[in-house]
């Protein structure tokens, strides 16, 4: 009861204050795993929001939005994140649309992914579409309004501009077209493919296993010491991991082969402890990797092999 009353006072003096007031009782904030992006990488961000003080403000679900804009070649305007979309919007959770105590003991944090590709064909004329960024310089704005429903405004530019009790934080971002000389010749070779960021990236099946793993063990050839390196092993060994599975049934191998071929996955898959910025990429590696070296485990003991 004691405890009810004491934030029923907060909430009445905090309703109290100037709606001014509001935004300095709050942080926000935007990291990113890293700050200049070549071609095929991924644009890997967090957003975080947080009251300083216990705050009566809207849910920060319901009043934030997250924006890019190109600056350098030419200035655009700014574009909001719109979900699965692909348009840089709000962060829609739940059918609240009225204020509430936000205090210091809860963060908000959501994390964005968007594989970017150099094919400027997916580019829409009437936006940036963040999975094809044209190079340039471009800004990150993360906006929160404790006292404005910012899911109202998508699309009136000139509200957000205008919302004076808004919490805003600006980071820098390049986009460039060309990777460091001693990884642009990787780059392109892979760029010649008929797929070439699911070369990469993508972990759907786009090429053939025995496709791939022929053109990844040629890859490694030519560019042993490429960045792209650790993702083209994960991907040979989860290749390997698909034929070997399929035809589990029906291998007559001897134990020894056997052992050979499960060492040969694990040993592709162990790459995944160097993708580890990506992380839906390096999560399922993980996963595929201990899977195998449990299963191989198994397969010695019942073998009896040591």
């Amino acid at each position: 009861m004691k405890k009810q009353i004491f934030i029923s006072l907060i909430a009445f003096a905090l309703m109290s204050s100037s709606a001014h007031s509001q935004k300095d009782l709050f942080f926000a904030d935007i990291k990113l795993a890293k700050d200049t992006l070549y071609p095929f990488d991924v644009l890997e961000l967090t957003v975080y929001l947080k009251a300083l003080e216990p705050a009566i403000a809207y849910p920060y679900d319901k009043s934030a939005l997250l924006q890019i804009r190109m600056e350098e070649p030419q200035q655009s305007k700014w574009y909001s994140y719109r979900g699965i979309e692909g348009n840089f919007g709000g962060f829609i959770d739940d059918d609240s649309r009225s204020k509430r105590l936000l205090t210091p003991d809860y963060t908000f944090s959501m994390p964005f992914f968007f594989e970017n590709s150099p094919n400027l064909e997916l580019v829409w004329k009437e936006s940036i579409h963040p999975y094809s960024l044209h190079p340039g310089k471009y800004s990150l704005r993360l906006i929160y309004s404790p006292n404005k429903l910012l899911e109202d405004f998508w699309w009136v530019d000139t509200a957000i501009e205008k919302c004076e009790d808004c919490v805003i934080k600006i980071v820098p971002l390049i986009v460039t077209d060309r990777y460091p000389d001693k990884h642009q010749a990787a780059y392109e070779w892979i760029k010649k493919l008929k797929y070439p960021h699911c070369f990469y990236l993508e972990n759907y099946l786009v090429y053939a296993n025995e496709e791939y793993i022929e053109m990844g063990e040629e890859f490694l050839r030519l560019f042993p010491e490429s960045c792209f390196l650790p993702f083209v092993h994960c991907k040979i060994g989860d290749s390997l991991r698909r034929i070997y599975e399929q035809d589990a049934n029906k291998d007559k191998a001897l134990p020894e082969e056997t052992v050979k071929k499960m060492q040969t996955i694990i040993m592709h898959l162990s790459y995944y402890k160097q993708i580890k910025g990506q992380d839906e990429l390096y999560i399922y590696y993980k996963e595929m990797h201990k899977k195998f070296q449990d299963r191989l485990l198994r397969f010695k003991v019942r073998h009896g092999i040591k």
